[in-house]
């Protein structure tokens, strides 16, 4: 299956009561939505009751919008490929995402492992975005020790921040520095606009100014360190994936997310990747960074980020700003 062909899918995720199956409720009933398919734990859990058509199979019902909601049992894996063989073989309707809904505790690092590294789903299937709902009337005060909630955070490609008519708008900029500093990386988007997945989707250029950090180390009020690194130097490319498979192999259980942007002497690379999970790297057209420095970007717990800068300018040779 060529590239082009691959399915995409978004990952939404999300604490206990963030409001994550309301935003996907109002985007499934969206006239400008996606022909989307929607893997859940369990049906009872989607407050898609209203919006249904009816049953297709015990496991499936299909939604007033067209799309399809299935739910999981047994491997997500096995989930994933029974959903794409029953839509090629015309049982149920045809799709063009799948959207995988979590359960709230979920740690999601488990989930992008299986998406990118299964040799199966690698040829069917494209992790495009991580989606994290977070509810802006309890979001860090009350979730801020709970390691799920911060993995799901600094795991977010984008951050939908719910319920922010119920309070007053003063209050959100606090959150929004919060979430900032834990994931400095992820777009924070207001769930209350009634977004669909195309407005959330990452578009296929990258915005290298999101990537552009201090080189200090800081911590926020939930024991996530963040760490950027901006420098002009090419890199040689085999001694950096030297040094951060080293990093990966050593600390992983500590890292909640990296995302770098590499001018390299064999082009410009992006990097992204959660605890153990590395995404393969994308390599850019050189005329999108030509003008721009080299960024990484690390976010971690219980992890000494000063040491951390100093490995990577001792084993690469580099001095970052």
């Amino acid at each position: 299956m060529s590239q082009r062909s691959l399915v995409p899918i978004t990952l939404l995720t999300g604490f206990l009561g963030a409001g994550k199956t309301t935003w996907l409720s109002a985007a499934l009933q969206s006239e400008t939505a996606d022909r989307v398919a929607v893997l859940v734990n369990e049906f009872g859990e989607v407050g898609i009751d209203h919006i249904l058509v009816g049953e297709i199979a015990p496991d499936t019902v299909l939604l007033n919008s067209g799309c399809v909601c299935c739910q999981i049992r047994g491997e997500l894996k096995d989930a994933i490929l029974n959903l794409l063989t029953r839509a090629h073989c015309g049982e149920i309707p045809q799709f063009d995402r799948i959207v995988i809904e979590t359960t709230g505790l979920a740690d999601p690092s488990q989930i992008l492992s299986t998406l990118t590294f299964d040799p199966v789903l690698h040829n069917q299937v494209v992790l495009q975005d991580v989606v994290t709902v977070v509810d802006v009337m309890n979001g860090a005060s009350l979730h801020a020790d709970q390691p799920e909630w911060v993995a799901q955070v600094a795991a977010a490609s984008t951050i939908l921040i719910s319920k922010t008519d119920l309070v007053p708008e003063a209050l959100l900029p606090d959150l929004q520095l919060r979430l900032s500093l834990i994931n400095p990386v992820a777009r924070q988007l207001d769930a209350q606009q009634n977004l669909t997945f195309a407005d959330i989707t990452s578009s296929s250029s990258i915005d290298l100014n999101s990537l552009q950090f201090p080189g200090s180390a800081h911590r926020d009020g939930t024991g996530a360190a963040t760490l950027g690194l901006t420098f002009d130097t090419s890199l040689d490319w085999t001694s950096f994936v030297v040094w951060l498979s080293a990093v990966i192999q050593r600390h992983g259980a500590n890292l909640l997310r990296v995302k770098c942007l590499l001018k390299t002497q064999e082009g410009v690379v992006l990097i992204d990747g959660v605890g153990h999970t590395l995404h393969h790297p994308r390599h850019l057209d050189s005329e999108i960074a030509s003008n721009q420095k080299s960024h990484l970007v690390f976010i971690a717990r219980d992890l000494d980020m000063v040491r951390l800068r100093a490995s990577f300018e001792a084993f690469l040779n580099v001095k970052v700003s």
